[in-house]
């Protein structure tokens, strides 16, 4: 059977980074790519040595040589750790590594074709690769919408219900009192208001593009906020000041809370 050192080499090391990636996202790492790559062609190296120098003939020398290969890998790909976690990782290293050659050398006897292996493993590599780069942006966007909650807004006789975003960044403050100000779109509002009997007070801001503003504000009689599917907080009596603009582009929310509103100090809890 003809062996080709090049592709042997290749499929050795695609195999080990495939698999130290798949270990890395398992244990919720981030992956260290110098490492990894350094430990995967080492691997090669070693499966490369292992048969030229014709240790692959002898069973009882092929087990302790593969132990100390992927014992080599480890230590490569997670540095020095204690005994405990390198004896896990080696572990967990060497059984993934059994039922992965099982699975390829299966796939090659199924295409029957030079290089299948080598260029699944790629694909396959090139999409966890994709995956890892993707995986933060999905996990911003999941914490975002996680701060989209629901609220209900009573004032002058109106319960109105709508979606407002917890911002840590809204740090707009009564400028007498020093009480927390929260943020609602007028079109939500302006249809239930009656200005003649609201006492506005105005807040001075500053955002993005504009040095210094001001913003109407009133007492609200309470604001209820839902934390879970079950349970709510209501907070008496806070401040909402009045944009003209938009508070969301993509309309996901019309309300921006003050953070300090959550603290349990400014809070009822309802049921």
């Amino acid at each position: 059977m003809k062996i080709y050192l090049d592709l042997f080499f290749l499929i050795n090391v695609e195999m080990d980074l495939l698999l130290l990636m798949i270990l890395y996202r398992i244990k919720r790492q981030p992956i260290r790519w110098k490492r990894i790559l350094l430990s995967a062609v080492t691997g090669g190296l070693f499966s490369l040595f292992f048969l030229l120098s014709g240790v692959h003939r002898y069973p009882f020398l092929s087990f302790p040589f593969y132990l100390i290969g992927s014992g080599l890998i480890v230590r490569l790909a997670w540095g020095r750790t204690d005994w405990r976690t390198w004896i896990k990782n080696f572990i967990v290293f060497y059984a993934m590594a059994f039922l992965l050659s099982g699975l390829l050398v299966h796939i090659q006897n199924v295409f029957q074709k030079q290089g299948s292996v080598l260029f699944l493993m790629s694909v396959t590599i090139l999409a966890l690769s994709g995956i890892h780069h993707l995986l933060p942006w999905f996990e911003h966007i999941r914490i975002e919408r996680s701060r989209i909650v629901p609220v209900q807004i009573f004032f002058q006789g109106h319960c109105l219900r709508t979606n407002a975003l917890m911002d840590t960044g809204n740090r707009l403050r009564d400028p007498f009192s020093g009480e927390p100000v929260s943020v609602a779109e007028r079109t939500l509002l302006e249809p239930y208001m009656n200005d003649r009997e609201i006492v506005f007070r105005y807040i001075p801001f500053r955002t993005v593009g504009v040095n210094e503003g001001m913003l109407a504000a009133f007492r609200v009689e309470r604001i209820e906020v839902q934390i879970d599917k079950e349970n709510w907080i209501r907070i008496l009596h806070p401040w909402l000041a009045v944009s003209e603009t938009l508070v969301s582009a993509e309309g996901e929310y019309r309300v921006i809370l003050h953070p300090e509103l959550i603290h349990p100090t400014n809070q009822k809890r309802k049921t």
